[in-house]
């Protein structure tokens, strides 16, 4: 594992965690420029000959999560008070406190694996807290209401693509990958924000398995720290919120899944992952073009078009039946209501004083103020050309993709005319997997499973091999 890779990724998991908890936002551009310099670091280039390891040593990998756990257990007692008492520290909450620290240090002395197990109970036990004392409804996030209602009316015959009353009017904005990802709880009459506890799974799978294939687990611990990154990640306490409140976890799952196959050479698997993610979430625009570049770089042009070509079915054959069913309700929602600038983005722009996206971090702020906020998308456009560009000439390495992506990601989102804070964790999810890719002293071989090996070329800088 790269050094660099590990500590610029926990520098942007603590700025967004500090930046996005509980909606109290401040300084939005200088945290933006903030994360810029860290993206800049992301991008700098690397060598075989840049040092491994994560330089921290294995006291230290536990004191993240450590700090992440008592920070969430501050959040529930500040902002989740039990009912029947006016404050918000217990005794079982006092207790929780105390034995989930005291058993995060003792994991960490048994192994750091262990570390990524002891976060798990001990943040799956915040978010029962969670759930136990915040409702499903409107007035605590129209997401997951959006999402019941959704498989109300598809569970009935009806198009779940229309507009809902929360009471202000909205329509499902989500692809159907998303929404259907609830589908399970909704059946078994449980808490809907159960599917996002196993999509952090999802998630842990995704690292815990490409770590363990680029380091040859478990006669190796080179995977650990991203294991011990992941706990610190499943314990903040903004992502405990984005689990509770919203449907990001989703995208996140399906970014590591797909990122991970296609980063360990699975070329179908990936294609077929790919387009669940593409029929799940339109951020896959961003993602996309690293993964065709990628591809690119490894296979002959031929096999490339298979692979694009199957990613394109899987996603047709997901989305088409919910797009003929209620077209142009379906583009309303999906499409129109982020993307069309002048319709909700700029109502939630003038509704909300002071207005909404000048103090969240980003840089669309200062251009909305200046009305200048159409150019927002042409310059998103041009850093993800830009990185993708730079990502070609540096020779398309799988140890770069995640890095590369990310920064990408990060530039795009700093530029998005609708602004949340969730909004920026794809960058960890992505991050989180290019360090897993790292976790060897080597890149992984060429796995050319469908077009027959090119010959054998001279490493530079604008090759692969």
């Amino acid at each position: 594992m790269r050094s660099r890779p590990f500590w610029v990724w926990a520098a942007t998991a603590f700025v967004l965690d500090i930046a996005g908890a509980q909606h109290v936002y401040t300084l939005p551009t200088v945290i933006a420029a903030l994360l810029t310099g860290l993206a800049l670091l992301w991008l700098m280039p690397t060598s075989d000959a840049e040092p491994h390891g994560s330089g921290a040593s294995q006291g230290l990998l536990a004191l993240l999560p450590v700090a992440a756990f008592a920070a969430a257990m501050i959040d529930v007692a500040t902002f989740v008070p039990p009912i029947e008492e006016a404050g918000g520290w217990t005794a079982e909450r006092l207790w929780l406190l105390a034995g989930g620290i005291v058993a995060l240090l003792l994991a960490a002395q048994i192994k750091v694996g262990w570390v990524a197990l002891t976060a798990f109970v001990l943040g799956t036990s915040i978010r029962v807290i969670h759930m136990e004392h915040i409702a499903i409804i409107p007035e605590n996030g129209d997401m997951l209401p959006l999402v019941g209602g959704a498989l109300d009316n598809f569970l009935a015959g009806r198009s779940p693509y229309r507009m809902y009353q929360m009471p202000w009017d909205v329509p499902l904005t989500y692809l159907p990958v998303t929404w259907l990802a609830y589908l399970p709880t909704y059946l078994l009459g449980v808490d809907l924000r159960w599917t996002n506890v196993v999509a952090e799974l999802v998630v842990l799978g995704a690292v815990a398995w490409l770590a363990a294939e680029r380091s040859a687990w478990p006669t190796t611990s080179r995977h650990e720290p991203t294991l011990a990154l992941w706990a610190w990640l499943y314990l903040q306490p903004s992502v405990i919120h984005w689990d509770m409140g919203n449907t990001a976890p989703i995208t996140w799952a399906l970014l590591a899944v797909t990122l991970a196959l296609v980063v360990s050479g699975r070329g179908p698997k990936a294609a077929v992952a790919l387009g669940l993610t593409a029929a799940g979430t339109p951020l896959v625009a961003v993602f996309g073009p690293f993964v065709g570049l990628f591809w690119l770089r490894r296979h002959e042009p031929k096999a490339v078009l298979k692979l694009i070509g199957l990613s394109i079915l899987v996603a047709v054959l997901v989305v088409l039946p919910f797009l003929v069913w209620a077209p142009q309700e379906f583009v309303d929602g999906t499409y129109r209501w982020f993307n069309d600038i002048s319709k909700w983005p700029r109502q939630k722009w003038t509704e909300t004083d002071p207005p909404i996206w000048s103090v969240i971090t980003g840089y669309s702020g200062e251009f909305w103020l200046r009305g200048t906020e159409t150019w927002l998308k042409p310059i998103q456009a041009l850093i993800v050309a830009t990185i993708a560009l730079i990502f070609w000439l540096r020779g398309a390495r799988d140890d770069a993709l995640c890095s590369h992506a990310a920064t990408a990601y990060l530039g795009f989102m700093l530029f998005n005319p609708v602004l949340w804070p969730y909004l920026y964790n794809p960058v960890l999810i992505a991050g989180i997997i290019g360090v897993a890719a790292t976790a060897g002293p080597q890149a992984l071989p060429v796995r050319r499973t469908i077009a027959r090996p090119k010959p054998i070329r001279p490493r530079s800088s604008l090759t692969y091999d």
